[in-house]
Formats: structure tokens, C-alpha cells, sequence
């Protein structure tokens, strides 16, 4: 149901839904690497995050100082969020509550990780940057081709299974 809505939203484009109609024939394989040039980016940039941990940091700060209209915006609302945190007083000890455990448990929930990030991205970072980019490529290249074959195979044809046994 949500997928119908999304798609609905989707085809409302006026680009989008005039090219579904010219390339009726070729849907399935513009959905095929629409699916898996989505996954290819997103195992891309999760592995550049990793190999990169200041990464969203650094671009997020320089975001900030290009668009000093943005960051006033930001100020503003979290000024706004203020002011309603204390209007709002007498409830905010469930924010408090909530806020105070996530501090508490912060420390266990980044030692968890301590051991696999020394095990599997230590040695990525001491490639060089064009070992790195080769691994990145090859690994997202992967990733999203083994995705395509399992989603093709497994969850977009689900009644042939049913038959063959």
C-alpha cells in the first residue's frame, strides 16, 4: 500500500510519468538499474563514510559556512525549539528522561563497534587513495549486483517457487 502511494507520487512528476509511457517496453530494465544503481551509491557512500569518518562532518561544516542564510535558519529554529522547550516545562521531563539515557548508553553503543571498526576499516585506510577507491568501486559494484540477482530471483518472482515444489 505504501509502495502504491509512493509510486503514485512518484508518476505525478510531469517528466516521469510522460517517459513511463514512451518507454513501456523498456520499464523492467530502467527499474533494474534504477534498483541497482540506488544500492551501488549507498554501499559506495556507506564505505566512503567508513574509510572517511569525518567525512559528513567536513560537509556539513563547509555546507554551513557557503550558506550562512541556512545556518541562520538553523539558529533560528533551534532558538524557536527553545523557547517552546520552555513554555512546554512542565512536560519536559519526559525529553529530559529520554535524553538522559541516550547520554548514559552513548559509551557501551560506541565500544560495541570498537572492535569491528579496528578489524575491518583499519586496513582500508591504510591503502592509499587509489587502492581505496578501487575497493570501494569493486565492493559496491558487488554488493548491488548480489542484491539485483537475490531481489530478481527471490522477491519479484515469488510464484515460481510455489510451482516447482
Amino acid at each position: 500500500m505504501i509502495v502504491r502511494r509512493v509510486r503514485a507520487s512518484f508518476y505525478r512528476i510531469r517528466g516521469v510519468s510522460y517517459v513511463s509511457r514512451r518507454l513501456f517496453v523498456a520499464r523492467a530494465s530502467v527499474k533494474g538499474a534504477v534498483i541497482v544503481l540506488a544500492i551501488f551509491f549507498s554501499v559506495f557512500l556507506l564505505l566512503h563514510v567508513n574509510a572517511f569518518p569525518r567525512l559528513i562532518h567536513d560537509v556539513v561544516v563547509q555546507f554551513y559556512r557557503n550558506n550562512p542564510s541556512f545556518l541562520a535558519f538553523v539558529l533560528g529554529t533551534s532558538e524557536a525549539a527553545l523557547g517552546i522547550g520552555r513554555v512546554l516545562a512542565p512536560i519536559g521531563w519526559l525529553g529530559s528522561a529520554v535524553n538522559d539515557a541516550l547520554v548514559a548508553s552513548a559509551p557501551g553503543f560506541r565500544h560495541a563497534f570498537d572492535g569491528v571498526q579496528i578489524s575491518v576499516v583499519t586496513p582500508l585506510t591504510r591503502l592509499d587513495v587509489v587502492a581505496k577507491y578501487v575497493v570501494v568501486q569493486n565492493v559496491a559494484a558487488w554488493v548491488s549486483a548480489f542484491i539485483a540477482v537475490v531481489y530478481g530471483e527471490y522477491v519479484s518472482r515469488p510464484h515460481r517457487r510455489a510451482r516447482t515444489r
